[in-house]
């Protein structure tokens, strides 16, 4: 082999690196407003089902990994109380948790959107999607938020993968109606409105 074509294929392989890397990058979520301090970490709580046999619940940081045992009552309970929330998601009842908003586009709904409609990507554990989010019955559903500002109706149009039970993420122009942007997270309370 020579010279010139192992140079040629050492540079064809560094530039299908760099590829995949900015398809990495530019598929990651975008975090406007995300105001970390130094040695601070995000916590990430992942739910999960639970066999009444196991008793191992995760809780993943960002820094350290750990696993945690509880009894069976305590995961008997929080599978109990997950259960009723995710009952009362899809009926009608008020909910509170944080707003943020994010960079619209083509949504889990399958409809593509601009950052100044008025639409939500619901948190993943009330939206309940199938396996063609495409059809869920959320999808075009309305949602009235209330926030420090005021509230504002919008359409459910997307999933928040990263959003916890009650939050709700909303376009830059619904999340003016309830809040400054540059507040980035604010406690909300919202309904069903159909």
């Amino acid at each position: 082999m020579s010279l010139t074509t192992a140079s040629s294929r050492i540079v064809l392989f560094l530039a299908a690196a760099l590829f995949a890397c900015v398809c990495l990058v530019s598929a990651a979520p975008v975090t406007k407003g995300l105001d970390l301090k130094a040695g601070s970490s995000l916590r990430i709580s992942i739910l999960k089902k639970v066999d009444d046999d196991d008793e191992t619940a995760t809780t993943t940081s960002t820094k350290k990994h750990r696993k945690t045992k509880t009894s069976s009552s305590s995961t008997a309970s929080a599978t109990a109380d997950l259960a009723s929330k995710k009952s009362k998601s899809s009926s009608s009842g008020e909910y509170s948790g944080d707003a943020t908003y994010y960079n619209t586009g083509l949504g889990s709904c399958g409809w593509e959107s601009a950052e100044s409609e008025l639409i939500v990507a619901l948190n993943i554990g009330q939206m309940e999607n199938g396996a063609n989010s495409n059809n869920n019955p959320n999808c075009g559903r309305s949602i009235t938020a209330t926030g420090p500002k005021g509230s504002v109706t919008v359409k459910v149009v997307d999933t928040c993968p990263g959003c916890a039970n009650g939050d709700l993420d909303l376009s830059p122009a619904a999340f003016e109606k309830i809040a400054d942007l540059s507040a980035g997270r604010v406690p909300i309370s919202w309904s069903w409105s159909s």
